[in-house]
């Protein structure tokens, strides 16, 4: 994206500041769909939880996820956690869970966790159960007509160490910093610009790819159900 210096003169806002705002936002869904599609196609046999009809995401069924994870010896994160990617309307189901032995029942009976029902979702973090972490993003992938006709299903992703690869040309990557940076420049008068009508722009160019990790045992599970609430 470019912009004038008349423009850049008389916008209202930060225009420069705000563009790259939107365009990092931008790059980020790009990688957020990229990542989204080699979970999706790294799915097979044990990594599938599919929840039958009327029958939604609770601490049950966040627990057989992440047993069936320590039961293959994943490894967590590099905090010890594992991680959860759930849709909000799935998260409800979750953090709504009030049968025996759910969330709501475990969070009643200490202070943190009465604190931590009346605060509700903080940011993206929903709740942290049973070793898993989990965060809310609309941008899981969607199933039509499931898991019956005139439904949609939700993905929740359960993640540990290792599970999808991403790869970046070397020659481009930061030490300490994330795969990509936007690229803001002020212009001055060039050849090509003499009058210096070019003010500024905002760019990015990043190389990026994952993968499954090969031969071996997938250390995520995706389940699949639908959401009381749409």
């Amino acid at each position: 994206m470019s912009f004038s210096d008349l423009l850049i003169q008389t916008a209202i806002d930060p225009i420069v500041e705000n563009a790259a705002g939107e365009m990092g936002y931008r790059a980020a869904l790009t990688v957020n769909a990229l990542t989204a599609s080699a979970f999706e196609a790294a799915v097979a046999g044990s990594v599938v939880i599919d929840l039958a009809d009327n029958e939604f995401f609770t601490a049950a069924t966040a627990r057989q996820a992440v047993m069936s994870l320590r039961g293959q010896n994943a490894k967590p994160k590099a905090d010890g956690m594992f991680y959860g990617i759930i849709h909000p309307f799935v998260a409800y189901d979750l953090i709504n869970d009030n049968t025996a032995g759910g969330v709501i029942d475990i969070l009643k009976h200490v202070e943190s966790g009465v604190t931590e029902l009346m605060r509700g979702v903080q940011g993206y973090r929903v709740i942290e159960l049973s070793g898993v972490r989990y965060i809310e993003t609309t941008t899981v992938p969607t199933y039509a007509n499931y898991p019956s006709s005139g439904k949609t299903g939700y993905a929740t992703y359960i993640v540990g160490k290792d599970a999808i690869f991403s790869v970046s040309l070397g020659a481009t990557a930061i030490p300490n910093e994330n795969n990509f940076n936007l690229i803001t420049r002020n212009w001055e008068p060039t050849l090509a610009d003499p009058a210096g009508v070019v003010g500024a722009s905002v760019a990015y160019n990043f190389k990026y790819t994952v993968l499954a990790r090969p031969n071996s045992v997938p250390t995520f599970r995706r389940v699949r159900s639908e959401a009381s609430i749409s």
